[in-house]
């Protein structure tokens, strides 16, 4: 049977119906979705230029007036200018403190609103979730072998007025906090290890450093056999689909054996390591966008009216 992963854990002990959301914490997790930068221009942005453009055009057209030009072609141009400007004014000034978000950062709102609001939520069956899930300790293990020391899981959650976590583990002699990630196959640790780290992780990183005081954070990636119990779900899966004789399927489980099994392969190829330090300015970002989702919380059933769509000057 596959187990499910929950999306949310119900760590903040607050009535967001009768108090709000202004003392919710996001989740380590959670950073890497909020703190997508959203596209096009706030409605701050798009209030602030339109008065700016209005004070230019109102300077130009007093100038003409000064000069006796008041009547003219570029006079009423200007004029019209203006009252488009005014236009815009008028639609932001409501709404200009309201803040931009991402789409992405919006529909994980959206999620984390029905979830502690109803206690309904959706169970993510996954099977690489599972298996990051089972192996974490084997990757610390692993890990602890290829450094040749000790290091302990972690059980401790923490908190400050933004966020809370727990990460996987701490590096004492180094002074770092570690967080571990498996991959579904060589494949998809091949691709990870070929790339900048993981936004999502970098904000999680992020998040640990400043819960647990750290200048210095280590993402752990690790290729571990993926456990026994899923690749026989895999090989059942082959079955229901398997349209042959019963020596190709044989064979095909054999073939599914092999991708999952990793012990040919040398330990110090088995584990990707990506350093970050600690960047305050990302940590202040954190705390605004943090902010930022609070309110859009508070004002989530006005959504609709509040957030404007984005435009562009003519």
């Amino acid at each position: 049977m596959v187990t499910t992963t929950k999306r949310f854990s119900f760590n903040n002990n607050i009535d967001f119906k009768r108090e709000g959301w202004d003392k919710f914490l996001f989740s380590a997790s959670s950073l890497g979705y909020i703190m997508q930068e959203p596209r096009g221009k706030s409605n701050m942005q798009m209030w602030t230029e339109a008065k700016e453009m209005w004070t230019k055009k109102k300077s130009e057209l007093l100038d003409l007036q000064d000069a006796g030009k008041g009547d003219t072609a570029k006079a009423k141009q200007l004029k019209a200018m203006m009252d488009k400007q005014k236009i815009k004014i008028d639609k932001y000034e409501p709404v200009k403190d309201v803040p931009n978000l991402s789409d992405k950062c919006k529909t994980h709102l959206a999620d984390l609103y029905t979830v502690y609001t109803t206690g309904r939520t959706e169970d993510i069956i996954s099977k690489y979730m599972e298996k990051g899930t089972m192996i974490e300790e084997d990757i610390i293990t692993n890990y602890a072998i290829l450094k040749q020391r000790f290091f302990k899981k972690n059980i401790v959650r923490k908190y400050n007025d933004f966020v809370e976590g727990e990460m996987d583990f701490q590096d004492e002699d180094e002074d770092m906090i570690l967080d571990a990630k498996g991959n579904w196959t060589i494949f998809q640790f091949n691709r990870a290890r070929a790339k900048p780290i993981n936004p999502l992780y970098h904000w999680q990183l992020d998040c640990y450093m400043w819960l647990w005081d750290k200048s210095k954070a280590r993402l752990v990636y690790g290729l571990v056999n993926t456990p026994e119990k899923l690749v026989e779900l895999e090989k059942k899966k082959l079955m229901y689909n398997f349209v042959g004789i019963a020596e190709d399927y044989e064979a095909a489980c054999k073939e599914i054996e092999f991708l999952h099994s990793y012990d040919d392969i040398p330990l110090a190829e088995k584990i990707a390591i990506f350093d970050v330090l600690r960047n305050d300015e990302r940590i202040a970002a954190i705390q605004q966008r943090v902010m930022d989702c609070r309110y859009y919380l508070n004002n989530f059933n006005n959504v609709n009216k509040m957030f404007e769509d984005d435009e562009t000057e003519d």
